[in-house]
């Protein structure tokens, strides 16, 4: 059975229905291709204009549902094995023969044309500089579509992805909820309104402390939050509110002497390296590679003893629109 989902390049499915696992899609093959063509996933993950996080979740469930191992990955790169070469053999005759099709069927456009504004509403400033590969990615697949970027606290993206609806306008806010104890096991209770908007999951990780390489803390491998709440914090926020789920989280083993909440990533960065105080960083920031590692280059990353959790997702207040389901796709996962 084959499956379209909608994407221009690389989202058919092929199955046996009666086989009971997950259906391989070509984008595994397009991402094994890729791998075997770059050496490296790294590289490949910047050419298919996706995380590293994303591109290993792939071949990694494609193993898994072949039930073997396909890729051989070392210090100097990424090789296939034996059994990587067969598939990437029907890889190679597969995804041509897709392309074709979407040609002779659309003319070499897959999809319908998407138009209109996509606002985007965060309460992260970190998000700023996690979304341009990912607002990349949907732009060259939604060319004419205009992308809004805006920092929120939860109680106004809230209000604004519940304002009417307006023609030609796409709304869908991201954020950070942090989880009422460390074992992760149920969110905190008021963190979002619930009346009208509905939060859907993404990525669960926990927060790491940051702090200047030239700290006498930069020495320590892992640290408790009494110890670290001594010394004063520089939040990435756009004011000092309640707005983000750090503040409930450190507030729970103190009083936080906050003496700068930073408005953009540079600012926050620039505070911790010179000295000003310890910063916080959630897992998903710290994925991959590139901008969003360039915020380590004159820190030092401390493990926090206690585990303060959170969960980055999405929010929506009615049914997503094509465009804002495809935005979903590109957006960053895990199960962890």
């Amino acid at each position: 059975k084959i499956t379209q989902s909608g994407s221009s390049d690389c989202s058919v499915s092929i199955c046996n229905p009666s086989c009971g696992k997950t259906a391989m899609r070509i984008e595994q093959l397009i991402c094994l291709l890729e791998i075997s063509q770059q050496k490296s996933l790294n590289t490949a993950s910047e050419r298919l204009h996706m995380t590293q996080q994303a591109l290993r979740s792939s071949i990694k469930t494609m193993e898994k549902e072949l039930d073997t191992r396909l890729l051989n990955r070392t210090r100097q790169g990424c090789t296939l094995t034996p059994e990587g070469e067969r598939v990437l053999a029907y890889a190679a005759e597969i995804v041509p023969k897709y392309h074709a099709l979407l040609r002779d069927l659309h003319g070499g456009d897959a999809a319908p044309e998407l138009l209109g504004t996509l606002q985007i509403y965060v309460n992260s400033i970190f998000y700023i500089s996690l979304l341009p590969g990912v607002i990349k990615r949907l732009c060259e697949k939604c060319p004419q579509i205009k992308v809004v970027i805006l920092e929120q606290s939860p109680a106004g993206i809230c209000a604004r992805l519940r304002e009417p609806q307006e023609k030609g306008v796409h709304r869908i806010g991201l954020i950070n909820v942090p989880y009422a104890d460390e074992d992760g096991g149920s969110l905190c209770s008021g963190f979002i309104p619930a009346s009208g908007v509905s939060f859907h999951p993404l990525a669960k990780g926990s927060y790491h402390a940051c702090v200047s390489r030239k700290s006498p803390l930069a020495a320590s491998r892992e640290l408790s939050l009494k110890t670290l709440l001594q010394h004063p914090i520089v939040l990435g926020a756009s004011d000092e509110g309640n707005t983000t789920p750090l503040h409930h989280l450190l507030n729970r083993y103190g009083t936080p002497d906050i003496v700068l909440s930073a408005a953009s990533v540079s600012l926050w960065n620039h505070a911790i390296a010179n000295g000003m105080g310890v910063g916080f960083l959630h897992d998903i920031f710290l994925d991959g590679d590139g901008p969003r590692q360039s915020y380590l280059d004159d820190l030092s990353l401390i493990k926090v003893k206690e585990r303060i959790v959170a969960v980055t997702g999405y929010l929506l207040a009615e049914e997503p629109s094509d465009i804002v389901r495809e935005l979903i796709r590109f957006l960053p996962s895990s199960t962890s």
